[in-house]
């Protein structure tokens, strides 16, 4: 390993984390922790398979052996790093205690999952699958409920931090691999670790270096917190540096493909996402296969992108033949089968209701009042147009025709999502800046480069500001490979077009590919995806509605306390039920909680109404 990355990586992490974006303050565990009372969850399935399907179906992500994960320390000592004191302060999410074991293994947080990683004899490997980064939870009164599909307030960059420097104290100390060892020969007596005496400081070693460089090039500009995550950038790092092995450095040690992470959004929410047209920030990708391959590359999920030997170097991927032959590119750790059938229990997943017995009664002449005052066309585009709240975020009805798409070639009809650009909706462009203007890399080998032979490159006017002659975009290079390791899995697979449109859910490619726009989404469960905005610099609805320049400056994050009145978390700095509070700057480029002024100028009583009406949505 690198000395200059074991000088630079967390002293380097830790600096700009602390100077950018949300300042941490100092919490060791939860204050006042969540479920000394009541637990449950929020919303209720009607097919309880498809609800164990969706908390323990492994996908293909490959963080950690299970056996080292178990077994590892914190880097005081003293306590497992899996113990769920140590991991609620990062904000993950566990089921309520009366079902404690029936959706989560080993105790571990919901979305922790494993399965054998066939790169290494099979050992089992600890990973995440999409309940992981998708199960919120709040806190009313003394009740915790668990919001499946929900926004957690989940803080990776500190967990992140934590799990590097345990695994850095391993590596000071020898003491704790022979204590490791002991651990893991007393919960599983069978794992190879305990038979092989040197295998366990290999792939120990091995998982360190990988984090350790992981890290350094995943340096955050403007830290997430509790809630937020710059994914994209992340994932295109590793994807150009890791899996590319596009791996150059400066001569301060640095990435010359790889970007600090600097534009932070909220995790999006999962109800309804199988009706959504698109569902990313930006609403690139509609086929929900190659969506969720790239998710599988964001949490440590592997792809060949370099060629192996001879066999490689004559891939096609415009011929069958030659995308089944026994080559290595392009291959995926990701689980296709069970991303597929990961989206179907999405189908099955209810869109959380407000709880009168939970959360306190609605007025039902404010809800009839808020409902018209939606659907009132009472803003103005500019150009001499009015236009309503549904206008842009359509009702989330497959049975109304004004809220579906045209027909597909499938006969497919799904839930319209309206697209902006950022010089309409005026909200933070950091995101769409920060990857949309991204190349894909300093020099990309002829095998990758040639890849955007097969790409028609589209107008896309909100980045003429940049470089209009730049074409290769590190976005349509993501959906590019993502779209051709799919292909080739259809093809080793031997899939019809019938099945591959089934495993595509029917969903065709996009063609209108434009990194340049922002979505206005259906507003299903509104009342439970706070913080608002695409980068959760709003708190409440009830601040939302206000004029930006009146919206609150900063405020506390990392608190499931629930305000139940302005709808959203409570923000105050007094707030209880905490993970660990941050001060959240909204001065900050990619924290900004400016724009999308409709609705500020109502009156205070159609803004009360309106709130009312966004609770049952």
């Amino acid at each position: 390993m690198s000395n200059v990355l074991m000088r630079i990586s967390l002293p380097l992490f830790l600096a700009l984390a602390a100077t950018v974006g949300c300042k941490p303050r100092t919490f060791n565990t939860m204050t006042q922790a969540a479920g000394a009372g009541q637990e449950r969850w929020l919303q209720e399935w009607s097919n309880e398979t498809q609800k164990n399907w969706w908390y323990l179906t492994p996908q293909g992500s490959l963080v950690v052996p299970m056996d080292i994960f178990r077994s590892l320390e914190t880097e005081e000592g003293g306590t497992l790093f899996s113990d769920r004191q140590n991991m609620r302060q990062f904000g993950w999410v566990y089921p309520p205690r009366s079902e404690e074991g029936k959706y989560n293994l080993f105790g571990l947080p919901l979305g922790f999952v494993q399965e054998p990683d066939a790169k290494n004899d099979n050992r089992m490997t600890m990973g995440f699958t999409c309940a992981a980064c998708h199960t919120g939870e709040l806190q009313v009164g003394n009740t915790r409920a668990v919001v499946d599909g929900g926004q957690p307030l989940v803080n990776l960059d500190k967990y992140n931090v934590a799990f590097l420097k345990a695994l850095q104290a391993v590596k000071k100390n020898p003491q704790r691999l022979t204590a490791m060892r002991t651990r893991i020969s007393q919960f599983n007596p069978k794992s190879p670790y305990v038979q092989k005496q040197d295998l366990l400081k290999r792939d120990f070693e091995e998982r360190l270096e990988y984090f350790t460089e992981r890290m350094t090039r995943n340096t955050p500009k403007v830290t997430g917190g509790h809630g937020r995550l710059d994914a994209v950038t992340q994932i295109l790092n590793e994807i150009l540096v890791d899996h590319a092995q596009l791996n150059e450095k400066d001569q301060n040690g640095h990435y010359l493909n790889a970007r600090f992470p600097a534009a932070p959004i909220s995790f999006p929410t999962l109800w309804k996402v199988p009706d959504f047209e698109c569902v990313q920030t930006n609403c690139l990708a509609r086929n929900p296969l190659t969506r969720n391959l790239g998710e599988v590359l964001g949490v440590y999920g592997r792809i060949q992108l370099r060629l192996i030997d001879n066999k490689d170097k004559g891939f096609n991927w415009n011929d069958v033949a030659t995308l089944a032959a026994p080559h290595k590119l392009f291959d995926i750790s990701a689980n296709l089968h069970n991303l597929h059938r990961l989206e179907e229990s999405l189908k099955f997943m209810p869109a959380p209701k407000w709880s009168e017995d939970l959360l306190g009664g609605l007025d039902a002449e404010l809800v009839q009042k808020g409902e018209e005052v939606y659907s009132r066309k009472q803003f103005s585009d500019g150009k001499g147009n009015s236009f309503a709240c549904v206008s842009c975020h359509v009702k989330a009805d497959k049975n109304n025709p004004e809220s579906l798409t045209n027909p597909n070639r499938y006969g497919k009809r799904f839930l319209r999502v309206t697209r902006h650009s950022p010089d309409y909706v005026k909200t933070d462009t950091a995101f769409l800046e920060e990857h949309g203007a991204r190349t894909a890399a300093s020099s990309l080998p002829i095998h990758l480069s040639s890849i955007y032979d097969v790409l028609v490159n589209k107008n896309e006017p909100f980045f003429d500001r940049f470089d209009p002659n730049e074409k290769k975009s590190a976005l349509k290079f993501l959906g590019l490979i993502n779209l051709l390791a799919v292909k080739k899995w259809f093809a080793v697979n031997k899939f019809n077009d019938d099945r591959k449109a089934e495993y595509s859910s029917y969903q065709e490619p996009s063609t209108d590919f434009n990194a340049g726009v922002y979505k206005a989404r259906p507003l299903v469960g509104i009342a439970f995806s706070a913080p608002y905005l695409h980068n959760g610099s709003i708190p409440t609805l009830a601040e939302f509605f206000k004029k930006p320049e009146d919206r609150v400056r900063s405020f506390s994050t990392g608190t499931l306390q629930y305000d139940s009145k302005s709808v959203g978390y409570s923000f105050s700095a007094e707030s209880k039920y905490v993970y660990g509070q941050e001060t959240f700057n909204t001065s900050i480029r990619g924290n900004k909680n400016t724009g999308h002024t409709w609705g500020t100028e109502l009156s205070s009583e159609d803004k009360d109404a309106l709130i009312e009406y966004l609770k049952t949505l």
